[in-house]
Protein backbone atom coordinates (compact mmCIF):
# COMPACT_ATOMS: atom_id res chain seq x y z
CA UNK A 1 0.00 0.00 0.00
CA UNK A 2 2.81 2.43 0.95
CA UNK A 3 4.69 1.55 -2.24
CA UNK A 4 1.56 2.32 -4.32
CA UNK A 5 1.17 5.71 -2.63
CA UNK A 6 4.82 6.59 -3.25
CA UNK A 7 4.59 5.71 -6.96
CA UNK A 8 1.36 7.70 -7.33
CA UNK A 9 2.97 10.68 -5.66
CA UNK A 10 6.02 10.53 -7.93
CA UNK A 11 3.83 10.42 -11.04
CA UNK A 12 1.89 13.46 -9.80
CA UNK A 13 5.12 15.39 -9.21
CA UNK A 14 6.42 14.54 -12.70
CA UNK A 15 3.17 15.60 -14.35
CA UNK A 16 3.09 18.87 -12.41
CA UNK A 17 6.70 19.67 -13.27
CA UNK A 18 5.93 19.23 -16.96
CA UNK A 19 2.93 21.54 -17.00
CA UNK A 20 3.47 24.18 -14.31
CA UNK A 21 5.04 26.68 -16.75
CA UNK A 22 2.20 26.40 -19.25
CA UNK A 23 -0.60 28.94 -19.10
CA UNK A 24 -4.09 27.76 -19.95
CA UNK A 25 -7.56 29.17 -19.48
CA UNK A 26 -10.45 27.65 -17.57
CA UNK A 27 -11.29 25.44 -20.57
CA UNK A 28 -7.74 24.02 -20.52
CA UNK A 29 -6.92 25.45 -23.95
CA UNK A 30 -3.92 27.46 -25.05
CA UNK A 31 -4.10 31.25 -24.73
CA UNK A 32 -3.32 33.22 -27.88
CA UNK A 33 -3.27 36.91 -28.75
CA UNK A 34 -3.17 39.04 -31.86
CA UNK A 35 -0.51 41.73 -31.40
CA UNK A 36 0.13 44.88 -33.44
CA UNK A 37 3.77 46.05 -33.44
CA UNK A 38 4.37 49.63 -34.56
CA UNK A 39 6.58 50.14 -37.65
CA UNK A 40 9.56 51.82 -36.03
CA UNK A 41 11.78 48.72 -35.90
CA UNK A 42 12.47 45.54 -37.84
CA UNK A 43 9.80 43.57 -35.92
CA UNK A 44 6.91 45.65 -37.27
CA UNK A 45 3.84 43.58 -38.15
CA UNK A 46 0.80 41.70 -36.90
CA UNK A 47 1.48 38.56 -34.86
CA UNK A 48 -0.53 35.65 -33.56
CA UNK A 49 1.27 35.02 -30.27
CA UNK A 50 0.80 31.83 -28.25
CA UNK A 51 1.14 32.94 -24.62
CA UNK A 52 0.96 29.39 -23.32
CA UNK A 53 3.99 28.31 -25.37
CA UNK A 54 5.70 31.74 -25.56
CA UNK A 55 6.02 31.63 -29.33
CA UNK A 56 4.78 33.29 -32.50
CA UNK A 57 2.51 31.13 -34.66
CA UNK A 58 1.65 33.56 -37.49
CA UNK A 59 3.08 36.90 -38.62
CA UNK A 60 2.48 39.18 -41.58
CA UNK A 61 3.00 42.78 -42.66
CA UNK A 62 0.81 45.73 -41.80
CA UNK A 63 -1.04 47.22 -44.83
CA UNK A 64 1.40 49.45 -46.69
CA UNK A 65 -0.74 52.61 -46.50
CA UNK A 66 -1.28 52.28 -42.75
CA UNK A 67 1.54 54.57 -41.63
CA UNK A 68 0.65 54.91 -37.93
CA UNK A 69 -1.11 51.69 -36.82
CA UNK A 70 -2.61 51.78 -33.34
CA UNK A 71 -5.90 49.84 -33.49
CA UNK A 72 -6.61 46.12 -33.77
CA UNK A 73 -9.45 43.71 -33.06
CA UNK A 74 -10.46 40.21 -34.11
CA UNK A 75 -14.09 39.14 -34.56
CA UNK A 76 -13.38 35.42 -34.91
CA UNK A 77 -13.28 35.57 -38.71
CA UNK A 78 -11.37 38.71 -39.70
CA UNK A 79 -8.82 41.09 -38.24
CA UNK A 80 -9.68 44.79 -38.22
CA UNK A 81 -6.78 47.25 -38.09
CA UNK A 82 -6.54 51.04 -38.23
CA UNK A 83 -4.32 53.95 -37.31
CA UNK A 84 -3.78 57.65 -36.75
CA UNK A 85 -2.33 59.75 -39.57
CA UNK A 86 -3.24 61.31 -42.86
CA UNK A 87 -5.48 59.38 -45.27
CA UNK A 88 -5.80 56.36 -42.97
CA UNK A 89 -8.37 53.57 -43.34
CA UNK A 90 -9.78 50.70 -41.31
CA UNK A 91 -8.76 47.47 -43.05
CA UNK A 92 -10.38 44.07 -42.78
CA UNK A 93 -7.60 41.46 -43.05
CA UNK A 94 -7.43 37.72 -43.50
CA UNK A 95 -6.09 36.12 -40.28
CA UNK A 96 -4.29 33.55 -42.42
CA UNK A 97 -2.01 35.73 -44.55
CA UNK A 98 -2.93 39.34 -43.81
CA UNK A 99 -4.44 39.98 -47.24
CA UNK A 100 -6.88 42.92 -47.41
CA UNK A 101 -10.52 41.79 -47.56
CA UNK A 102 -12.18 45.22 -47.35
CA UNK A 103 -11.38 48.86 -46.57
CA UNK A 104 -13.30 51.66 -44.85
CA UNK A 105 -11.60 54.85 -46.04
CA UNK A 106 -10.92 58.18 -44.37
CA UNK A 107 -10.97 56.99 -40.75
CA UNK A 108 -8.32 57.91 -38.20
CA UNK A 109 -8.42 55.82 -35.04
CA UNK A 110 -6.47 54.81 -31.94
CA UNK A 111 -8.79 51.93 -31.01
CA UNK A 112 -11.18 49.40 -32.56
CA UNK A 113 -13.75 47.08 -30.98
CA UNK A 114 -15.99 44.73 -32.95
CA UNK A 115 -19.49 43.76 -31.84
CA UNK A 116 -21.47 41.45 -34.14
CA UNK A 117 -21.86 43.35 -37.45
CA UNK A 118 -20.74 46.68 -35.97
CA UNK A 119 -17.44 48.42 -35.28
CA UNK A 120 -16.67 50.93 -32.55
CA UNK A 121 -13.62 53.10 -33.11
CA UNK A 122 -12.08 55.98 -31.18
CA UNK A 123 -10.77 59.26 -32.52
CA UNK A 124 -9.34 61.76 -30.02
CA UNK A 125 -12.21 62.31 -27.53
CA UNK A 126 -14.96 60.59 -29.52
CA UNK A 127 -16.18 57.02 -29.95
CA UNK A 128 -17.85 56.24 -33.26
CA UNK A 129 -20.20 53.36 -33.96
CA UNK A 130 -20.49 52.16 -37.56
CA UNK A 131 -21.54 49.15 -39.60
CA UNK A 132 -18.77 46.92 -40.92
CA UNK A 133 -19.47 48.30 -44.39
CA UNK A 134 -18.70 51.81 -43.08
CA UNK A 135 -22.25 53.16 -42.65
CA UNK A 136 -22.31 55.52 -39.61
CA UNK A 137 -24.68 54.74 -36.72
CA UNK A 138 -23.82 56.99 -33.79
CA UNK A 139 -21.06 59.14 -32.28
CA UNK A 140 -20.38 59.57 -28.55
CA UNK A 141 -18.49 62.59 -27.20
CA UNK A 142 -16.57 61.34 -24.17
CA UNK A 143 -14.87 64.49 -22.84
CA UNK A 144 -13.30 67.60 -24.36
CA UNK A 145 -9.96 66.98 -22.62
CA UNK A 146 -9.51 63.23 -23.20
CA UNK A 147 -7.51 61.30 -25.79
CA UNK A 148 -8.82 57.74 -26.00
CA UNK A 149 -5.99 55.29 -26.68
CA UNK A 150 -7.93 52.03 -27.03
CA UNK A 151 -11.44 50.64 -26.59
CA UNK A 152 -13.02 47.24 -26.07
CA UNK A 153 -16.44 45.66 -25.56
CA UNK A 154 -17.04 42.90 -23.02
CA UNK A 155 -20.46 41.48 -22.12
CA UNK A 156 -22.00 44.35 -24.11
CA UNK A 157 -20.18 46.92 -21.95
CA UNK A 158 -17.88 49.47 -23.60
CA UNK A 159 -14.53 50.29 -21.97
CA UNK A 160 -11.71 52.63 -22.94
CA UNK A 161 -8.27 53.70 -21.72
CA UNK A 162 -6.67 57.12 -21.47
CA UNK A 163 -3.00 57.93 -21.70
CA UNK A 164 -2.39 60.18 -18.70
CA UNK A 165 -0.74 60.35 -15.30
CA UNK A 166 -2.55 57.27 -13.93
CA UNK A 167 -3.68 55.67 -17.22
CA UNK A 168 -7.19 54.69 -16.09
CA UNK A 169 -9.50 52.01 -17.47
CA UNK A 170 -12.94 53.53 -17.84
CA UNK A 171 -16.46 52.15 -18.34
CA UNK A 172 -18.62 54.12 -20.78
CA UNK A 173 -22.43 54.02 -20.61
CA UNK A 174 -23.80 54.38 -24.14
CA UNK A 175 -27.27 55.36 -22.92
CA UNK A 176 -26.27 58.13 -20.50
CA UNK A 177 -22.94 58.83 -22.25
CA UNK A 178 -21.24 59.01 -18.86
CA UNK A 179 -17.81 57.68 -17.98
CA UNK A 180 -16.95 55.80 -14.78
CA UNK A 181 -13.34 55.02 -13.86
CA UNK A 182 -12.99 51.33 -12.99
CA UNK A 183 -9.32 51.28 -11.98
CA UNK A 184 -6.04 53.14 -12.34
CA UNK A 185 -3.55 50.93 -14.16
CA UNK A 186 -0.44 53.04 -13.43
CA UNK A 187 0.99 51.62 -16.67
CA UNK A 188 3.00 54.34 -18.40
CA UNK A 189 2.18 54.94 -22.08
CA UNK A 190 -0.93 52.76 -21.91
CA UNK A 191 -2.09 52.22 -25.50
CA UNK A 192 -3.72 48.79 -25.28
CA UNK A 193 -6.88 47.25 -23.87
CA UNK A 194 -8.61 43.88 -24.21
CA UNK A 195 -11.06 42.01 -22.00
CA UNK A 196 -11.48 38.28 -21.58
CA UNK A 197 -12.53 35.83 -18.85
CA UNK A 198 -13.34 38.63 -16.36
CA UNK A 199 -9.91 40.19 -16.81
CA UNK A 200 -8.79 43.49 -18.27
CA UNK A 201 -5.73 42.89 -20.45
CA UNK A 202 -3.09 45.53 -21.20
CA UNK A 203 0.52 45.50 -22.38
CA UNK A 204 2.83 47.39 -20.04
CA UNK A 205 6.03 49.25 -20.91
CA UNK A 206 8.10 46.08 -20.32
CA UNK A 207 6.14 44.23 -23.04
CA UNK A 208 4.34 42.11 -20.49
CA UNK A 209 0.72 41.01 -20.76
CA UNK A 210 -0.79 42.38 -17.55
CA UNK A 211 -4.11 41.07 -16.25
CA UNK A 212 -6.40 42.96 -13.89
CA UNK A 213 -9.40 41.33 -12.26
CA UNK A 214 -12.46 43.20 -13.59
CA UNK A 215 -14.30 42.98 -10.26
CA UNK A 216 -11.49 43.75 -7.77
CA UNK A 217 -9.05 45.71 -9.95
CA UNK A 218 -6.17 43.66 -8.55
CA UNK A 219 -3.24 42.63 -10.76
CA UNK A 220 -3.59 38.93 -11.61
CA UNK A 221 -0.35 38.37 -13.52
CA UNK A 222 2.44 39.85 -15.65
CA UNK A 223 3.58 37.56 -18.48
CA UNK A 224 6.53 38.54 -20.68
CA UNK A 225 5.93 38.69 -24.46
CA UNK A 226 8.87 37.34 -26.45
CA UNK A 227 8.59 40.00 -29.17
CA UNK A 228 10.64 43.21 -29.35
CA UNK A 229 9.11 46.49 -30.44
CA UNK A 230 6.30 48.85 -29.49
CA UNK A 231 3.06 46.88 -29.11
CA UNK A 232 0.21 49.33 -29.77
CA UNK A 233 -2.74 46.91 -29.71
CA UNK A 234 -3.74 43.48 -28.42
CA UNK A 235 -6.80 41.36 -29.20
CA UNK A 236 -7.77 37.88 -27.96
CA UNK A 237 -7.70 35.02 -30.43
CA UNK A 238 -11.07 33.33 -30.81
CA UNK A 239 -11.46 29.82 -32.22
Amino acid sequence: MKKHLIITGLISIILFSCTKDEIVNENNTEIKWWLLVYPNNENSGIYLYNETKSKVEISFNIPENLTSPHALDYDGKSLWVGGMGDDQSIYELSPIDGSILSEIKNIETEGIACSNDEIYYSSNNEIHRIKKDGIPIETYLVSPNVVIQDIDIYNSILYYVENGATDPIIKFDQLTQKSDTILYSNVSRLYTLATTEDNFIVVNDLNEIRRFDINSGEIVSDIKINIEGWITAIAPYKN
